[in-house]
């Protein structure tokens, strides 16, 4: 235990990095949606470009979209399945939340890439997956502020008696 927890803060900088690349990247993508918008609702374009070239781009730009919006899942699966490895590394939350968090994020891996991947193989299974990550804020507001400081400066045998007596709380509480 004591080896993974230089590793830690680098999970954590890359999780929180694929998340603030994930929001980008959706941001990106929505500003697809805004092209075709102000496209499709400004008549000037219209006899600008003609009925045929306007609609090619319209679909260019909805094209753009979900190319952009499914390399944002990407990423953001990639921040599940690191942020379910923290949790499961950590010792504050229960394991089987990190475990779920980062099966939720293959899933949306998965899911993702099928069109690229997979074309013709139906997932549908995997929406019902995707709500696993409603699961820790809810835990986070039910039982998460519950959640104490671990000791600063102690040895390691003071630490896993600390997260013992937590894991003996939680089964207490959950009873």
């Amino acid at each position: 235990m004591a080896k993974d927890r230089p590793k830690a803060p680098l999970v954590l900088s890359e999780a929180e990095q694929a998340q603030l690349s994930a929001i980008a990247v959706a941001f990106v993508a929505v500003l697809h949606l805004v092209t075709v918008y102000r496209l499709l609702t400004t008549p000037v374009y219209l006899t600008l470009f003609g009925s045929g070239p306007l609609h090619a781009l319209t679909q260019l730009e909805l094209n753009s979209f979900r190319y952009d919006w499914s390399l944002s899942l990407v990423i953001f699966a990639i921040h599940l399945v690191l942020l379910g490895y923290l949790i499961f590394r950590s010792g504050y939350i229960p394991k089987i939340l990190g475990i779920l968090l980062a099966l939720d994020g293959f899933g949306w891996l998965i899911s993702s890439l099928r069109p690229y991947l997979y074309p013709n193989v139906h997932l549908g299974f995997l929406f019902t997956v995707s709500f696993v990550e409603l699961l820790l804020p809810l835990w986070l507001v039910i039982r998460g502020w519950r959640i104490r400081e671990p000791p600063v400066g102690r040895d390691e045998a003071v630490i896993r008696e600390y997260i013992r007596h937590q894991e003996r709380e939680d089964q207490r509480w959950s009873r």
